[in-house]
C-alpha cells in the first residue's frame, strides 16, 4: 500500500490550486491551436509574362517651305495640307518566363469615328509566333475624304472627327503549367483636320498562371502537439497529487472524534512496540482487542499484555 504524505490543508490546497491553473492555462493554449487552422491557402505564381506594344511613324511630307526634310516625326501636331502619307510600325511581343509555344494573330483596322458615329475598315492580318512587325502606309486625306462624304451623305456635321489604327492581337501560349489564351488591343489615334496629333494607348499589359496551394503552420502544430503532452502530464501530476497526499486536518478531525476513548498517560509504556502506518489502523486495533488509545505527547499507543502497538502523529 502506498503510503500517503500528510501536508497541512492550506498547503495541499494551494499545490493542488497551482496544478490546476497550469491545467486551465494548458487547456486554454490546446483551445486556441486547435481553433487555429493547421494550414492555409495561398496562391503561387508559376509563371509570369506580358504583352508589350510600341508604335514608330514618319509623317511624309509634300514639298513645302516650312521643312527642309521630306518626313518628320516627334512633333506636338501636323500639317494636313502637307502631309503626304503616314507610315507606321507596329511591333508586338509577347514575353515569358518559361518554355512556351506561341502562336500569335494581329488584325489591323482603321476606324473613323465622330461624337455621332463610326466606321471600319479592315487592313491587315498577320500570324506570328511570340514577335511581330507590321509596316504600313497611312493615307491620311483618304479618310478624310471619307468623314466629309459620310457626313454630306447623313446631313450631319461634326467638329471632330478621328482616325484609329486599332491592331487587334490573339495570342495563345502553351506551357507546362496551363494555357495563356487572350486578347490585347493597342492603338495609335490620329486626330483628322487642318493639323493633326498622334497619340497611342495600351502599349503593355501583364498576367500570370497562378495556382492555390495549400502549405501547414508548422507553429500551430507543434503548440497543439505541446499542449496536448503539457494536458497529459499535469492531468497526471494533479491526480497523483490527489491521491498521494492528504491534509493533516483529516487525521486531526480523526482524532477529535476519538478523543473520548484516547487516554493521556504521563510515562512511555513498556513492551514489544509494533508501529502501525495510520491513525486508522490503531483504532482498528483497539476495537478488535477492546482497548482504549493512549496518548503522550504526540504519540498514541494501544496496550496489549506484552505487546505495544504505536502510531506518531507526524508519520502520516
Amino acid at each position: 500500500m502506498v503510503r500517503r504524505v500528510a501536508l497541512s490543508k492550506q498547503t495541499r490546497i494551494g499545490l493542488a490550486a497551482i496544478l490546476l491553473a497550469l491545467l486551465t492555462l494548458a487547456c486554454f493554449f490546446a483551445y486556441n491551436a486547435f481553433k487555429t487552422p493547421a494550414s492555409y491557402e495561398r496562391e503561387v505564381t508559376l509563371c509570369k509574362y506580358e504583352h508589350s506594344a510600341s508604335f514608330n511613324y514618319l509623317v511624309y511630307l509634300k514639298p513645302n517651305s516650312l521643312y527642309n526634310e521630306t518626313a518628320i516625326t516627334g512633333k506636338k501636331f501636323y500639317f494636313t495640307k502637307i502631309t503626304d502619307y503616314i507610315y507606321v510600325t507596329f511591333k508586338y511581343a509577347f514575353n515569358i518566363d518559361k518554355p512556351a509555344d506561341v502562336y500569335t494573330e494581329c488584325d489591323v483596322f482603321a476606324e473613323i469615328s465622330t461624337d455621332k458615329w463610326s466606321k471600319s475598315y479592315f487592313l491587315n492580318r498577320t500570324i506570328s509566333d511570340s514577335k511581330l512587325s507590321i509596316g504600313m502606309p497611312i493615307d491620311l486625306s483618304f479618310y478624310m475624304k471619307e468623314v466629309e462624304k459620310i457626313e454630306k451623305e447623313i446631313g450631319v456635321f461634326s467638329k471632330e472627327a478621328k482616325l484609329r489604327l486599332i491592331y487587334n492581337i490573339y495570342t495563345q501560349a502553351k506551357t507546362e503549367y496551363g494555357e495563356i489564351d487572350e486578347r490585347f488591343a493597342p492603338m495609335l489615334t490620329i486626330s483628322l483636320g487642318n493639323t493633326f496629333s498622334i497619340s497611342e494607348n495600351s502599349t503593355k499589359k501583364v498576367g500570370s498562371i497562378t495556382r492555390k496551394e495549400v502549405f501547414k503552420r508548422e507553429d500551430v502544430v507543434n503548440q497543439r502537439k505541446f499542449s496536448f503532452v503539457a494536458i497529459a502530464l499535469l492531468s497526471l501530476a494533479l491526480v497523483a497529487f490527489l491521491l498521494l497526499t492528504k491534509s493533516k486536518e483529516d487525521v486531526n478531525l480523526k482524532i477529535k472524534k476519538y478523543e473520548r476513548w484516547i487516554v493521556n498517560i504521563e510515562k512511555t509504556p513498556s513492551g514489544d512496540f509494533l508501529p502501525v502506518s495510520s491513525f486508522d489502523d490503531l483504532i482498528k486495533v483497539a476495537g478488535e482487542l477492546g482497548k482504549p488509545i493512549c496518548k503522550k505527547d504526540d504519540v498514541y499507543y494501544v496496550i496489549d499484555t506484552t505487546t505495544v502497538y504505536e502510531w506518531k502523529e507526524h508519520s502520516e
